[in-house]
C-alpha cells in the first residue's frame, strides 16, 4: 500500500513540474495587428517562410522560430514566430499573419486591429 501511494505521489509531482515548466517563457502583451494575405500580397518573412503561412511577428530576434500560445479577443492558438516586427513606432507588440488569424478562428478581413493580445513563449516539448 505504501509503495502505491509513493508512486501516485511521484506521478502527481512529475505532472505538476511539467505543467509549471510549460508555463515558463517570455510573455509579450499589448496591441496586435495582422499582415500578409489577404490584405497584402504574399512575401517572405525574416525566417524565410511565406507570409501566407500561419505565424506571428514579434520584435525579438532571440525567439525567432519558437512556438507561442497567442490569445486575442478570446481566441487562442499555438503559432510559430516567423517574422520580426512590428515596427516599434507603431506601438504594437505582435503581428499575426492572415493564415494565423484563421487558425485563431478570426476572419482576417475583420481582424480586431489594435485590440489587446498576448503571446506566451512555449518551452521545447510543450506544444
Amino acid at each position: 500500500m505504501v509503495a502505491r501511494w509513493r508512486s501516485d505521489r511521484h506521478r502527481y509531482f512529475r505532472h505538476r513540474a511539467h505543467e509549471l515548466y510549460c508555463r515558463g517563457g517570455q510573455i509579450f502583451a499589448g496591441r496586435v495587428s495582422t499582415f500578409g494575405p489577404p490584405g497584402e500580397g504574399p512575401g517572405r518573412t525574416a525566417s524565410g517562410v511565406s507570409s501566407a503561412e500561419p505565424g506571428i511577428a514579434i520584435y525579438n530576434y532571440s525567439t525567432l522560430g519558437h512556438l507561442f500560445r497567442v490569445t486575442i479577443a478570446g481566441h487562442s492558438a499555438i503559432l510559430r514566430q516567423t517574422d520580426i516586427g512590428p515596427a516599434p513606432w507603431t506601438h504594437r507588440v505582435t503581428d499575426v499573419t492572415g493564415a494565423g488569424s484563421r487558425v485563431l478562428g478570426i476572419d482576417p478581413a475583420a481582424f480586431p486591429t489594435d485590440s489587446y493580445g498576448t503571446a506566451r513563449e512555449l518551452p521545447p516539448g510543450c506544444a
